[in-house]
């Protein structure tokens, strides 16, 4: 069974597609260890699966069942601040609002949460996109 592994491949196959390499914003993992800083806009992406739960579906035969949650920071220079965070919190809403990816991966509609200026570097600000996704 291979389900955690089909949402992070539906997922990362969003960002190779043009309607997100046309931005040049650069995309980088959450557990990336060089040095994402020296960009003016970058975007850090984690897929943090729930449990794989058992339901049963009409026919009662057991469906096993992944769910959880998709997380884009978004961050920008400070100076450009909410309105360009903003933007391109639009540019994945299009690309992840309730869409079914791929491998069967269905999306939620995602959510904003405004962090603000990063408390290590002043000099970014932050912008966090959140997706509830299922995988049957």
């Amino acid at each position: 069974m291979t389900r955690f592994n089909d949402v992070l491949t539906d997922f990362e196959e969003l960002f190779g597609e043009t309607a997100w390499t046309d931005t040049g914003i650069k995309t980088f993992p959450a557990n990336f260890a060089g040095g994402i800083t020296d960009h003016d806009e970058f975007v850090i992406v984690e897929t943090i699966p729930g449990t794989q739960t058992s339901r049963r579906n009409r026919s009662y035969a057991h469906v096993n069942t992944v769910s959880g949650q998709y997380i884009v920071q978004i961050y920008v220079r400070t100076g450009t601040a909410q309105i360009r965070a903003l933007q391109i919190a639009d540019i994945l809403d299009s690309m992840l609002n309730s869409k079914r990816l791929t491998s069967g991966t269905q999306t939620g509609i995602p959510v904003v949460d405004i962090i603000g200026t990063d408390s290590d570097d002043k000099s970014i600000y932050r912008v966090d996109l959140v997706v509830n996704f299922t995988k049957l």
